[in-house]
């Protein structure tokens, strides 16, 4: 059977999705379109699970490999998602913990898959500017 590897590309514009079969380029794929994407992140425990941050355009998720996505910032307050980040080591009731980090200034934190979000207010304690 061929080894399957999904590769997710950010361009600024859209989100592809590049399928290689046996280290054979494949199939390349707009997975999400007209959104600004500025990071990305695939859950190292569930890779059908990938988080899309948007210049301002808020926060994407998909729990299958980029074939669907919903939006996913209940809770976070600014629209300039331009960090995210799953955790390889902090698993919640089996789901990875994401990060998001915004513009202003913010991070959250969510425990169920992108569908709640935390705000951490330790970051604007450190001795810094009030924006990145």
């Amino acid at each position: 059977m061929p080894e399957r590897t999904r590769v997710f590309v950010v361009t600024g514009d859209e989100v592809l999705r590049l399928t290689l079969e046996d280290s054979r380029a494949g199939e390349v794929r707009t997975v999400l379109d007209a959104t600004a994407p500025r990071c990305i992140a695939v859950d190292p425990h569930d890779p059908n699970r990938v988080y899309v941050g948007t210049f301002d355009d808020g926060l994407y998720a998909s729990d299958d490999g980029g074939e669907r996505w919903r939006e996913a910032w209940d809770g976070v307050s600014e629209r300039r998602v331009l960090a995210v980040s799953v955790s390889p080591s902090h698993v919640v009731d089996g789901v990875s913990v994401v990060y998001a980090g915004t513009e202003p200034s913010n991070l959250y934190r969510s425990e169920d898959g992108g569908k709640t979000w935390q705000l951490l207010p330790e970051l604007r304690r450190l001795p810094s500017e009030p924006r990145w």
